[in-house]
């Protein structure tokens, strides 16, 4: 589908209410990604690369926070060699998922490949047989406390060489580095043609419903969970993107 020019923000609000992935934000989501997160596009082309070298015929694949599919159609794009894989792309946005549906009938999978939008918190969904799992800026909007049992389910979910793509923004704990990087997103936002008005109102939208994590955090979880092979992939601004491998001797 289309996506429309994001101007959510735009306008002066008297009350700046919590972000959600409603339809509003649905409809303008490929803009608004595009135009916040630096690097999405290389990120996604790195999941299409990843996805051809390490995912499986005839297993399973998940897309956890899928939001319109650019990961489901970045995999999609890696495994066309592949056959009988099942993708589950799963977001907890009612909107999201429709739209999604509509993105899945123009562009349908081929080689046996079968795709199944889902609407769901992704704690609820059970995961099995899966070699290649991506998590895509989806556990910073999750409380923090659930998040080590997250990583864990998804181990736990890999078959043996099964790998994890998580992408969150990240924060640094020395207070002048932060200053310097967040300083430059900013100005990239700024540079994506969104005014101050807009990138403020935003800021307070999110605050509430977005908890990141340092880079440390997020490797801590994973080697907690089981990954003995687990680094940062890519970094741009404070936007990264970490690969975890499951050992393939696991159980």
């Amino acid at each position: 589908m289309e996506s429309r020019p994001d101007h959510i923000f735009s306008r002066k609000l008297e009350t700046v209410a919590d972000f959600r992935f409603d339809e509003n934000v649905a409809s303008v989501f490929s803009d608004m990604i595009s135009r916040s997160v630096p690097g999405y596009s290389d990120i996604l082309r790195g999941i299409s690369i990843f996805a051809e070298k390490y995912a499986k015929s005839g297993t399973n694949i998940y897309d956890l926070g899928c939001s319109l599919g650019g990961a489901t159609f970045s995999v999609l794009d890696g495994i066309r060699e592949k056959n009988g894989i099942s993708v589950f792309s799963v977001d907890s946005s009612q909107a999201m998922i429709e739209r999604l549906k509509q993105n899945i009938a123009a562009h349908p999978a081929g080689n046996g490949t079968v795709i199944h939008p889902i609407c769901s918190d992704i704690r609820d969904v059970p995961m099995s047989d899966a070699s290649f799992i991506v998590l895509n800026f989806t556990l910073q909007f999750i409380e923090r406390q659930a998040r080590q049992a997250i990583i864990s389910s998804l181990y736990d979910a890999l078959v043996p060489g099964g790998v994890l793509i998580l992408s969150e923004k990240c924060r640094e704990d020395d207070s002048f580095i932060e200053k310097i990087i967040s300083e430059a997103h900013l100005d990239f936002k700024k540079r994506m043609g969104y005014s101050d008005l807009e990138i403020a109102q935003k800021r307070t939208a999110l605050e509430n419903v977005m908890k990141t994590d340092r880079t440390a955090d997020h490797l801590d979880r994973l080697h907690r969970a089981g990954f003995s092979k687990a680094v940062m992939w890519y970094r741009q601004f404070n936007f990264c993107s970490f690969i975890a491998v499951k050992p393939a001797g696991a159980e």
